[in-house]
């Protein structure tokens, strides 16, 4: 098929000549009638409606199944070791069973953080790193960065009492460039 026809039949699948639709986890999956295949309004090489909503939910299968795997893996971690992280960066702090499960949620969560303890949680798990030698975090917007354990340590001793800062870094990949760029100035 050429592209001129591909986008014919987009344009006509998407003015109106949808044969069947149908929503799976949050995608709306289409078929035109002529059997082509759109997910989110976007053209697909599947062959049809139920191969499309097949891999959307062998897609999310796996994307749950990861995601329990990494928590797993974090239940595995001695309570007592996460305590006594806790305890080696905030001795004034009186620990429970829930600030015990919220340092795990984000170690596990992989959300950009200077916290100290949620970086040693994640040391602990022997899985959790994609690049030796680097931390990597998960941003609002879902890019992943990676940073070396240095300067992550700097960060955290310049932005210790601006939590404003690591907000803004949270929140996508060229707001945490942006800082980086502007400590490098």
């Amino acid at each position: 098929m050429r592209y001129s026809q591909l986008l014919s039949r987009v344009n006509k699948a998407t003015v109106g000549e949808i044969s069947r639709s149908c929503n799976c986890y949050g995608h709306l999956v289409q078929e035109d009638c002529g059997g082509f295949v759109l997910v989110d309004r976007v053209a697909t090489s599947f062959g049809s409606l139920e191969e499309a909503i097949d891999s959307i939910k062998q897609r999310k299968l796996r994307e749950d199944l990861e995601q329990e795997i990494q928590q797993e893996q974090y239940a595995t971690i001695s309570e007592n070791k996460i305590v006594n992280i806790i305890k080696q960066h905030h001795s004034d702090v009186r620990i429970t069973d829930t600030l015990v499960e919220s340092y795990v949620e984000l170690a596990s969560s992989k959300s950009f953080t200077i916290d100290p303890v949620a970086l040693g949680i994640r040391n602990l798990n022997k899985l959790d790193r994609i690049v030796e030698s680097r931390v990597d975090f998960v941003l609002d917007d879902g890019s992943v960065v990676a940073i070396t354990e240095e300067t992550h340590q700097k960060l955290n001793n310049i932005f210790a009492h601006h939590q404003d800062v690591v907000e803004y870094m949270k929140t996508s990949k060229d707001n945490f460039l942006d800082v980086l760029n502007q400590l490098e100035e």
